[in-house]
């Protein structure tokens, strides 16, 4: 059972959590994945072993909806990443390549996991190292 480390769970069985509903396939995440994570975590200031960090996680790519997202917990996204070390990308669709290819869609989620939150926090940190994926009023709220 995977279980959310974040906050003391009183129900187990609430506290489980998944992927996307929508079919989802393991990867192996191509070689640029760990220079991404190693310049992302340099930008972060985190000292890391990129190759071990990258291996360490299960990458997925989830299958898009015309939008090129996909749904997760009643919202829409084009990634996410999990306190159970996943990353799900959306793959392609119609004519989008989907975030799997995409730099700065993977960057964001690596800076999760390198950050180990799922907040955002700190934002000039997200500004910084994961720029492009938030309106403007993220940036100065």
């Amino acid at each position: 059972m995977k279980t959310v480390a974040l906050f003391l769970c009183l129900v187990p069985a609430a506290c489980q959590i998944t992927g996307p509903s929508a079919a989802s396939v393991r990867f192996t995440p191509p070689p640029e994945y760990i220079r991404w994570y190693a310049a992302t975590a340099e930008c972060a200031g985190v000292s890391v072993n990129a190759a071990e960090a990258v291996a360490r996680i299960e990458w997925y790519e989830v299958a898009a909806e015309a939008d090129g997202g996909f749904e997760w917990r009643g919202k829409r996204a084009g990634g996410l990443w999990l306190t159970t070390r996943e990353i799900y990308l959306a793959g392609p669709s119609g004519n989008r390549l989907g975030v799997k290819t995409d730099s700065l869609g993977v960057t964001h989620e690596m800076l999760h996991d390198i950050l180990r939150e799922t907040n955002h926090r700190p934002r000039n940190v997200y500004a910084r190292c994961a720029p492009g994926y938030f309106p403007a009023t993220f940036y100065s709220s």
